[in-house]
């Protein structure tokens, strides 16, 4: 039997739980992985994205260099910069955005998580932002697949 999304995703955050406790600075499970984290039905995702800040992003970038995707180019690179890494571990990757930035109507501004929720497993606790703050962040990114996340949430919270 295959699998299922979260609980790889489970999997691997329990994998990185160690190099995430010596992060200094509050860090948070975004994208696809927050919103499978926090129960809404997600097709699939090959990723966890992980929202940090500048220096703990440098910081896993020396202790997972040895994973570093260096071919890896984001896709809408115009409309996002951050310390930007994606790291290989086996069936899923981690991008790590340290102090990541989204240019709109031609500034850069921060995104941040104004409502986390800590989310625990077997062997690992992460902070992820409320559905509500998913809505807003996914709003702020403004792609048409985050248009369609914000779809699966208001489907998640009308059940």
């Amino acid at each position: 039997m295959e699998t299922g999304i979260k609980e790889k995703i489970h999997a691997l955050l329990k994998e990185i739980n160690k190099d995430l406790t010596l992060l200094n600075d509050p860090f948070y499970v975004i994208g696809a992985s927050a919103l499978i984290l926090s129960g809404v039905e997600v097709e699939n995702t090959f990723d966890i994205d992980l929202l940090t800040s500048a220096r703990d992003a440098d910081l896993l970038k020396t202790i997972w260099k040895d994973r570093q995707l260096n071919t890896y180019i984001p896709a809408d690179g115009h409309q996002f910069r951050s310390n930007f890494g994606r790291f290989g571990f086996g069936d899923m990757d981690v991008e790590v955005m340290g102090n990541l930035e989204v240019c709109r109507n031609d500034k850069w501004v921060p995104l941040r998580v104004e409502e986390p929720v800590k989310i625990s497993g077997d062997g690992f606790e992460v902070h992820v932002p409320s559905l509500a703050d998913q809505k807003r962040i996914l709003h702020f990114f403004g792609r048409p697949k985050d248009h369609q996340k914000i779809r699966l949430i208001e489907k998640y919270l009308e059940m």
